[in-house]
């Protein structure tokens, strides 16, 4: 049972919800630390840590580790366990269908593009998510005033250093990344198979076309520095106790909209598919220089029309944890975007 995923599992939630580890401390109990509560008797979950991360180069260390990776990488095995339990995870209704632990989290995105030679529309649903990247819009940051005393940093007893001023944390609402995500964006080179395959810049937004259970947000926290190096931005998120996003749910097409055509649409997708954007060497060069493999810069470039070198780093701080990121690219560079995402099922009962 220790190298049994699900095993670990149950006893870790049965742990954390059955209240024999919440009560108070008992006088006999030795502990580590006389300001703390935590006693030493109390049991790490490191049999779960182990099963999770022993075939995985990082996380089988005891080393500092990424925390969105390792969630995702948490509800890849998770998944992969449940499908693969059979009679352990039945039903009680009796059927077959087994809902993973990933559905709790899972949404899908809708993407509208808007044409600029015709001004036709087209609707575009992204495979289903898990976690929701958010970049952080820095131009709408706000400082406090740096006069305030408790802005101040005390005078160091040990150093002897004269007195500093304490780094003063911009600040950016919860809010104004939302509305960054939700912005309409254009995108240029897109090309467009009920012209030819002809290209022409377009206008988009996303918008969401269900709400998953749990929502998981990850602050984008790196930036392309003007020396081309990623660098960690310092920033403060002003998170509310209570948020809407029904304003941000996708309505689909609507009365009075021309779409794109469906049957060119599903035509060209053949001839199409092969004319994936050229990849700029150079472009390439500079990824590559940042410390990313070939496979993952390609499949960055060639997400984002293939010589947009700031656009690709977005794309690669958004995509890097994805599984198949250092795959190699499938035939005719094909199917990129598509890959970046896992065939999570949705819970339709939160739709």
């Amino acid at each position: 049972a220790s190298n049994d995923l699900l095993c670990q599992a149950t006893k870790l939630s049965s742990a954390l919800t059955s209240g024999l580890f919440c009560g108070p401390v008992p006088n006999s109990a030795e502990v580590s630390d006389s300001s703390s509560s935590d006693p030493k008797h109390r049991v790490a979950p490191r049999m779960f840590k182990h099963v999770i991360g022993h075939d995985h180069v990082d996380f089988k260390t005891g080393q500092q580790q990424d925390a969105a990776q390792y969630f995702q990488y948490l509800l890849e095995k998770l998944d992969r366990a449940e499908l693969g339990a059979g009679e352990r995870l039945k039903s009680k209704d009796g059927s077959d269908s087994v809902l993973t632990t990933s559905h709790l989290f899972s949404y899908k995105t809708e993407s509208r593009l808007v044409c600029e030679t015709d001004q036709l529309i087209k609707y575009k649903e992204s495979p289903a998510e898990t976690m929701l990247s958010l970049r952080i819009p820095m131009s709408k940051a706000t400082t406090p005033d740096v006069e305030m005393p408790d802005l101040k940093k005390q005078k160091s007893e040990e150093s002897g250093e004269e007195d500093k001023e304490k780094k003063v944390v911009p600040t950016v609402t919860f809010e104004a990344c939302l509305d960054e995500w939700s912005a309409s964006t254009t995108i240029d080179d897109l090309r467009w198979p009920h012209l030819q395959n002809s290209i022409s810049s377009a206008t988009t937004r996303s918008r969401f076309v269900n709400f998953p259970r749990y929502l998981l947000v990850h602050m984008q926290r790196y930036e392309i520095g003007d020396d081309w190096q990623p660098r960690k931005i310092e920033v403060n998120i002003d998170v509310p106790e209570e948020i809407s996003l029904q304003e941000l749910k996708g309505t689909g097409p609507q009365e009075g909209e021309k779409l794109v055509p469906e049957e060119t649409e599903g035509g060209g997708e053949a001839t199409s598919a092969p004319a994936a954007p050229t990849i700029d060497e150079g472009a390439l060069g500079q990824l590559m220089d940042m410390g990313f493999t070939m496979n993952g810069c390609k499949r960055a470039l060639t997400a984002v029309g293939g010589s947009n070198v700031e656009a690709a780093m977005n794309w690669v701080f958004e995509h890097s944890t994805d599984p198949d990121f250092n795959d190699p690219l499938p035939e005719g560079g094909a199917g990129a975007q598509e890959s970046a995402s896992s065939d999570s099922g949705v819970d339709e009962g939160v739709v």
